[in-house]
């Protein structure tokens, strides 16, 4: 994912409004859910990021459970716009680049009534030349039995909507 970036950021989002499937025993129901109280209103996690400070030449890492702190109004503010950047120019070319890979994936996801996915994740990274955006941990899915996956759909459009914030 990385290879030929220099001094490249990076944000793990888990997609959905859930991450346990249908038939989950109240166990991992519970488990899921405590990791993130707004994950309903967000629609994902934010559960990695590494970003790198043009000013200070560093790269800066937050803790695997900063993103579970993230109040609904702080996940633009705190997560987002600084995975992308003080650079506002840039910042505004990785948002349309990132929203419109996303679409791809959203159209997809709109289109296909087969199977419903738990626990992906989107890997985005960029560095001063280079973005990328990967579709991972599609290994937990299960048929929808004709119905649309409203899990990730909603997931898809919520980042979507805070990149257009940028």
């Amino acid at each position: 994912m990385l290879y030929g970036m220099t001094n490249a950021s990076l944000v793990d989002l888990k997609i959905g409004q859930r991450t346990y499937s249908p038939d989950a025993n109240e166990k991992k129901i519970a488990t899921e859910t405590s990791k993130y109280a707004h994950r309903t209103e967000v629609g994902f996690l934010l559960t990695a990021m590494k970003t790198y400070d043009t000013e200070k030449n560093e790269m800066v890492n937050v803790d695997r459970l900063f993103g579970r702190t993230l109040k609904p109004e702080d996940v633009f503010s705190q997560g987002i716009q600084v995975f992308m950047g003080k650079d506002r120019v840039l910042a505004k070319k990785r948002a349309a680049y990132y929203s419109s890979e996303i679409e791809k994936l959203l159209k997809w996801f709109t289109g296909q009534t087969q199977f419903s996915f738990y626990a992906s994740s989107l890997i985005m990274a960029h560095d001063s030349n280079n973005m990328r955006i990967k579709w991972i941990d599609f290994t937990h899915c299960e048929p929808t039995n004709g119905k649309a996956d409203e899990n990730m759909i909603y997931g898809l459009k919520s980042v979507i909507k805070y990149l257009a914030r940028i």
